[in-house]
């Protein structure tokens, strides 16, 4: 219930930024993928989305509020990156990776 409340709120208010950036640090993107969602700015707005809901969920999980084990989200994330990356500049692609992993990571 706490992770609906946040993506919701994330999803309404926004992500707080004077400009729309990525979760990482688009002047030293390198790849294919990195350089795409650097350049569209729904997909930067959805990867920052996706960085605090991954983080807000690790949190959860470190403070045993989840019954989820820090190693397999870890590894699902690291996994899900492969997904994304597969992708390379395919904005469809793209963005059905971020929602996928979005619902992966609020579903109950």
């Amino acid at each position: 219930m706490i992770r609906q409340l946040f993506i919701s709120f994330m999803l309404v208010v926004g992500v707080p930024s004077t400009t729309v950036a990525a979760s990482f640090d688009c002047d030293s993107s390198m790849t294919e993928t990195e350089i795409a969602i650097c350049a569209d700015p729904e997909l930067a707005k959805t990867d920052r989305i996706l960085a605090l809901v991954y983080q807000s969920t690790l949190g959860l999980v470190e403070a045993e509020l989840l019954p989820s084990d820090s190693a397999d989200l870890l590894n699902s994330q690291r996994s899900w990156l492969g997904v994304r990356n597969s992708c390379a500049d395919d904005a469809n692609c793209l963005a059905e990776a971020y929602n996928s992993q979005l619902m992966h990571l609020t579903e109950a």
